[in-house]
């Protein structure tokens, strides 16, 4: 499950770790990578704002009621006290 975070999702990233939850950034946008940087003649504006604000949160079957309420609350905090 994927959220866009406004301000962007690295801090929380690295807050959500601290707390145990494990997140992860959405990939990184294919004409960022090294070896593609010349492959782009064109200019891409949608997917660098994805990736500076999007963030994966966890999402398994086998999460628990109480460990999503957890990644809920924790997220609502770190959002609240930025």
């Amino acid at each position: 499950y994927t959220v866009c975070i406004e301000g962007g999702s690295r801090g929380l990233i690295e807050q959500l770790k601290q707390d145990g939850i494990q997140t992860r950034p959405l990939w990184k946008p294919m004409h960022q990578l090294r070896y593609l940087t010349e492959a782009f003649p064109f200019e891409i504006e949608v997917s660098p704002t994805l990736f500076s604000c999007g963030i994966s949160l966890p999402c398994s079957v086998s999460l628990s009621p109480v460990q999503q309420s957890y990644v809920i609350e924790r997220i609502e905090h770190h959002l609240r006290t930025r």
